[in-house]
This record gives C-alpha cells, structure tokens and sequence, in this order.
C-alpha cells in the first residue's frame, strides 16, 4: 500500500523529544525529576515510569506531569502513539530508564545499581551525558566500560548542573520560519490580495522584504495553480495540499512538509505591517505554548493569521479538523497559547473589500 507523502516525526519510544535517566534508583530518578520541574519552571515535563510490581508484562502505569504530584493510573496498555499523543503538548519526556529504554539517556554514576545498569547495555544506544553526584568529575570504570564515548560527553556534578544541561540542550525552541498566506480565492475584494501594492511593490514582495531584513527563512503558501505569480520570488514555495479549508489548510500543509519548525504565519491582507511589528510577535514567542499570537482588543479575540505557529499546534489542528472545525482562531481560543498585547492595534488592520483598501490607498 503506497501512503501520501508527509514528514515523518522520530516519535522514539515515547515523543520526539526524550531521554531515560538510568543506572540509579527509581526513588533517586522520581526525586531527580521533581528537583528539576522545580528548576525549570518555564517548561513543561512529562514523566514516564512504571508500575513498580512484578509482572509479566510491565507497562507504563504511572504517568507524573510536572512538579505537581499528578498521576495518571491506567490499567490499559498503551501504544507508542497513544504516549506520543499524550506528550505531544510537553517539552521533554523524562523516562524511568529502570523500566523502559528511550532513544537518548542520561546515565548516572551509582555503585548500588551497577548490575542492574550493566543488564541494560544494550538500551545504551545514545548517552548524552553522565550524572555523578558527589560533586566529581570521576566516572566509574564501569561506566567507561559501557559508555564508550565517555571522556567525549559531559559529566555533571549536581541537580542543578543537569537541569542547566538540559535546558541549552535538549529545550531549545524549534527552528522558526515565516509563512506567507496567500492561498485564498480573494473573493470579496475582487482581485488577489497579495498583488495589491500598498508599498509601492505587490504585498507578497514587501512581507518577504519584512521578513528578510529580520534575516528569517521566507516560505509562500498558495495554491499550485498561483506559483507564477511567485516565480521570481527566490522564496520556497507551498503548495496546499489540502484544498478548500482556508487559512487552516496553508498552516496545515507546511507542518505536512516539516513539522519539526515552528512556523510566523501571516495573511496578505493585513498592509499595516512591519517588520518593526512582526520583531514584536518574534520577541515575545513563548515555545511552551502551542502558538504565540497578538490580542485584538476590539474584537477580543486572538489574531490568527499573524501567529506563530509551535509544531505542537499541528496535532491540536488536526483534532479541530477531525470534529469539522477549520477556523484557526476557533483553534487559538480554545488551546493553550501565549497572548501579547500589540504595541499598536493600527497594525492589525484587517482588509478584505474594495472600500478598505481604498481607504488604506488614501491614508498612505
């Protein structure tokens, strides 16, 4: 059976982004976890352990969301996409690596559980970092043993250390680029709205000049039918893949491409904006969010088209799509997001009929 192109995610065992903390105890790896949720107050932790008992099949049964003590118990097996699903709208995965691999691991430095540790060599397949908590940079011959790449990787003295540790590497924010809208029929104003030149040149040009002087990677989203009109932009093109829902459907086919970025959407009908403005939105990006958007306080809703999407917002999209909702903003008001105040609610201006961008014509 042939299936439809799509960027592939490397889920690992449980999310993108994980790692199993292994070769202490499990007490020691829960009270690790909970130091560091405390340190890292900004991010959201997800952690996977087992169910503690002696059975044929172990399964994750207690899954620990952040510092705040909640357990979700469940007697059901669970699928690798059931976790990925569940730790989608998390930063980081923390595994028990004394139950269960994981695709990266941190391996601490703890006499007591050598044996165990050395039962599973073979989940060694990517250590990061080795933890030794008296205060040392000694790494025990045995570890040497089994981390052969040891003296390449960094060993960490204390909780604080690897909470540090994992913030500049594991937590950095996903790759932002910027995603020009210009998909739409631009059936109420009577002609494409990307062509209209507010600034002297087509509006698609002047927001790709806006965004390369902010030195961001430019993409345009039409549809295929559209690309001469962009033939000579010198920027990628995506075509929509999806045809017929809108703005939701150009957000959609760029995660379809590449859903490891984060993507600054932004509608062609909006003339009043700068790169001064979209400096604004990009300074205040909350990764942790599934998107960062600006508050129109007239209409007291968050502004979808001028957005910066999370990769995490494309599963919460797709949800949307699957009980036949299509409207972003419907999407940003009922997800967790980061809203901002504008600077100037001027640069929100909305234009879609004839009489609007006149009246813009006139003000310039």
């Amino acid at each position: 059976m042939s299936h439809g192109k799509i960027h592939k995610v490397d889920l690992g065992n449980f999310s993108r982004n994980e790692i199993a903390f292994i070769g202490t105890t499990c007490h020691k790896i829960e009270d690790t976890f909970d130091e560091i949720s405390r340190l890292l107050t900004n991010n959201k932790l997800f952690f996977i352990d087992g169910n503690h008992q002696e059975t044929d099949r172990e399964i994750a049964s207690k899954l620990v969301v952040g510092d705040t003590g909640v357990h979700l118990n469940s007697n059901r097996i669970w699928s690798r996409f059931d976790y990925a699903f569940e730790a989608n709208s998390f930063d980081l995965t923390i595994v028990n690596g004394n139950h269960f691999p994981a695709k990266n691991q941190i391996v601490f430095c703890d006499e007591t559980k050598r044996g165990s540790l050395e039962r599973r060599a073979p989940e060694l397949t990517c250590v990061k970092a080795i933890v030794n908590l008296d205060g040392t940079n000694n790494v025990p011959d045995y570890i040497k043993d089994l981390v052969p790449n040891s003296t390449e990787i960094p060993v960490l003295k204390n909780i604080e250390d690897l909470a540090f540790w994992i913030k500049n590497t594991l937590l950095i924010p996903p790759a932002l680029e910027a995603l020009i809208l210009t998909g739409g029929r631009s059936v109420r104003m009577g002609e494409d709205k990307s062509q209209i030149e507010y600034h002297g040149i087509p509006q698609w040009q002047y927001l790709v000049k806006c965004f390369k002087d902010l030195g961001m990677p430019v993409n345009i989203s039409c549809r295929e039918d559209q690309q001469e009109n962009y033939k000579k932009s010198e920027v990628n093109l995506i075509f929509d893949r999806v045809n017929e829902l809108g703005p939701i459907g150009g957000i959609m086919s760029a995660f379809m491409l590449d859903s490891s970025k984060a993507y600054l959407t932004i509608a062609s009908d909006l003339p009043n904006v700068n790169s001064t403005f979209l400096s604004e939105l990009i300074s205040k990006r909350d990764c942790a969010a599934n998107a960062t958007a600006f508050a129109n306080n007239e209409k007291g809703w968050p502004e979808p088209l001028i957005t910066i999407w999370e990769p995490r917002s494309f599963s919460r999209i797709m949800q949307f799509i699957g009980v036949g909702n299509t409207c972003p903003r419907k999407v940003l008001m009922n997800s967790q997001i980061h809203l901002i105040e504008p600077s100037d609610n001027r640069y929100l201006l909305n234009v879609n009929h004839p009489e609007e961008r006149d009246r813009v014509h006139l003000s310039k």
